[in-house]
């Protein structure tokens, strides 16, 4: 197993698909979602957002098949009509513990 970071495309906080209608290769696992500077922990109904990066342990094997279902949703959407960004994230959806140091990124340092 390996862990997976995949960078969600632009435009930043554009709305992507539900954790639960991805279409994920059998056994891997979402385990951080990192949004700017908060960590979301990864539920079910957490919506992914443009300039989110995903975090996922998966076999080596399945690493397209994990940046395909992570990305395609984006390449749709691209076509679409621009959308409103979605709404933030429920305060019970973020994760800050106190334990960890985060470092806050420019996600233009990442690209």
């Amino acid at each position: 197993m390996d862990l997976v970071v995949v960078d969600l495309p632009d435009p930043q906080g554009a709305p992507g698909p539900r954790i639960q209608d991805l279409k994920l290769p059998p056994g891997a696992v979402i385990t951080l979602i990192t949004r700017g500077s908060e960590v979301v922990a990864p539920q079910g109904n957490t919506q992914l957002q443009g300039w989110d990066q995903v975090t996922v342990l998966a076999h080596a094997a399945d690493e397209p098949a994990v940046q395909d279902a992570l990305l395609q949703p984006f390449e749709r959407s691209s076509d679409a009509p621009a959308q409103t960004p979605a709404a933030p994230a429920e305060p019970d959806d973020v994760c800050c513990p106190a334990d960890y140091e985060l470092k806050a990124c420019n996600a233009e340092e990442r690209r």
